[in-house]
């Protein structure tokens, strides 16, 4: 009888970006995602997107990494998610990072995001962590 592997963060993210890239209908954009330790005054994620070529480097930070007092969903695939509609809605996003507009564009990601992966597991929107 076979062992299957252990899964690890990054194959556990390879796993899901497969699973999210066509259901965004993405297959069209370059996406590499990476792992890191979480760095001050970062969120839970971040995107570097280039729409002219359709290339996006995203980065992940590993929520143990994250202090306490960062509040937020700790969910890899629920912040992978997120920076992937980012992708999707790369033309409707504001430009300013200092806009109401913009917070009102974060928060409907974030509640989409979550949403997505809650429907995808099964559970309620309580449940994610």
């Amino acid at each position: 009888m076979k062992k299957k592997p252990k899964s690890t963060p990054l194959t556990r993210l390879k796993s899901d970006l497969d699973y999210w890239v066509p259901q965004l209908r993405l297959q069209n954009w370059n996406i590499s995602v990476r792992h890191e330790q979480w760095d001050k005054d970062k969120g839970f994620g971040d995107n570097q997107i280039d729409p002219n070529n359709e290339h996006s480097t995203i980065t992940l930070y590993d929520p143990s990494t994250i202090p306490v007092e960062v509040q937020g969903v700790r969910d890899l695939e629920v912040t992978l998610v997120h920076e992937l509609l980012h992708i999707r809605l790369v033309y409707l996003s504001p430009n300013s990072n200092k806009t109401k507009k913009k917070w009102a564009t974060e928060i409907a990601i974030e509640t989409i995001a979550q949403s997505l992966v809650a429907n995808r597991r099964g559970i309620k929107l309580e449940a994610l962590k």
